[in-house]
């Protein structure tokens, strides 16, 4: 994917060394999340992202041609409470995720303009690990990890809808609609109309025969002579 970038984030970008960070937009149905891989609260674009430091980390985003490795894994361990209370109490299946790559110069502002290094869909839930303290993991900790997909990978993934109410309704609530936005029956007579006959242009059955094609015939042969 092309991307433009500001001339004083190519000469960022080119330097020896620099400060960098990266910041995670997700969506879900209980708002924006935004984190940052910084140890203080960053702010960028009239918003203020939430810096959690090291503990989150996600694989190298690499750009190819099998859609089916187009993805990074997104992993956060001993965070904040409120950020762990957030991604398991909210819908997230689906919904979209933002990467920025950030610098910073001296005075540890965000050089403009952050870019966007991938933009793609939460496959699912959060996994929860707990591990409790030992000589080998250190201090007892939990890990909460998901993975994010390419747009063009979401393709290739099985649909999760099916046509009866109980999933048309969780899929209105996905959608962030609450109470009686949900009393859409559209599903709900679906289950009356299995195995009934359908007649079009009838009122009821009706079978054709040979003799009705030749009745027919000699009607419109007659009229023509």
């Amino acid at each position: 994917m092309a991307r433009d970038m500001t001339s004083a984030m190519q000469t960022e970008i080119g330097a020896e060394r620099g400060t960098l960070a990266h910041l995670f937009e997700i969506n879900s149905s209980g708002g924006t999340l935004r984190l940052a891989t910084t140890p203080n609260d960053v702010s960028w674009d009239s918003y203020t992202w939430q810096g959690i430091g090291g503990v989150m980390t996600f694989d190298v985003v690499v750009e190819q041609d099998d859609l089916s490795g187009q993805g990074t894994t997104l992993t956060l361990s001993g965070v904040d409470q409120t950020v762990i209370a957030v991604l398991l109490s909210n819908h997230l299946r689906g919904r979209e995720a933002v990467v920025y790559l950030v610098h910073f110069d001296s005075n540890m502002a965000i050089i403009a303009d952050p870019i966007e290094i991938y933009r793609g869909f939460l496959n699912g839930s959060f996994t929860v690990t707990e591990h409790r303290e030992t000589d080998a993991l250190g201090p007892g900790g939990v890990t909460i990890t998901t993975r994010i997909i390419t747009r063009l990978d979401e393709l290739n993934q099985m649909r999760v809808t099916k046509t009866n109410l109980q999933s048309h309704r969780d899929m209105l609530r996905r959608a962030g609609l609450t109470g009686t936005d949900l009393d859409d029956d559209f599903f709900r007579l679906v289950p009356n109309l299995v195995n009934k006959p359908i007649y079009w242009g009838t009122s009821g059955p009706w079978s054709y025969s040979p003799t009705d094609h030749a009745v027919n015939t000699g009607r419109t042969a007659h009229h023509r002579g």
